[in-house]
């Protein structure tokens, strides 16, 4: 069974203390991209286990959500078939049916695969906004060059050439 969300769920990262938003599948795409640590699992699935300065959202024992190291990702071929989640407020996720959650059932909390929620079912979700470092400087040239060529290709900046350091010219398309 694939515990997974869709490829363009959004996902809450937090990297070097900055937390920003990402489409899940593209994160794992460039994480598996950039390992030479990828271990397949079967003919449709990968595990890459990486050490990096990632951490994402999750519960502990007591249900409180917190920031954890990321340790690992899976890749594998999407399902035919996603089932939508739509709690109140019209916040939803795509996942697929093995994908587990928690539901507040009889007055306890218990961990349930999708396919066995009920229309009506009271899942536990974090209720709190998350805080993020305040950013107190951009580098805007360094943010630009982590960016692939294609987007970038439509981004000008004026009256730069005479501030940027001869290192930084190379490695842009100065006109």
């Amino acid at each position: 069974d694939k515990h997974s969300v869709a490829y363009n769920s959004p996902m809450i990262i937090r990297e070097n203390g900055l937390i920003k938003i990402e489409k899940i599948g593209k994160f794992v795409d460039s994480i598996i991209s950039k390992s030479e640590n990828v271990k397949k699992i079967d003919e449709n699935s990968e595990y890459c286990e990486i050490n990096s300065n990632y951490e994402v959202l999750a519960f502990d024992k007591e249900l409180n959500v917190s920031f954890k190291p990321l340790t690992g990702v899976y890749r594998h071929k999407a399902p035919k078939k996603l089932i939508k989640i739509t709690l109140l407020g019209n916040r939803s996720v795509i996942v697929t049916d093995s994908h587990s959650v928690f539901r507040l059932k009889n007055g306890k909390i218990e961990t349930v695969k999708t396919k066995e929620l009920k229309i009506g079912d009271f899942l536990v979700v974090p209720r709190k906004p998350i805080e993020n470092a305040k950013i107190e400087e951009i580098d805007l040239i360094e943010e630009l060059l982590k960016l692939e060529k294609e987007e970038t290709k439509d981004i000008y900046i004026f009256g730069i050439k005479k501030i940027l350091p001869k290192e930084v010219r190379k490695r842009l398309t100065i006109n």
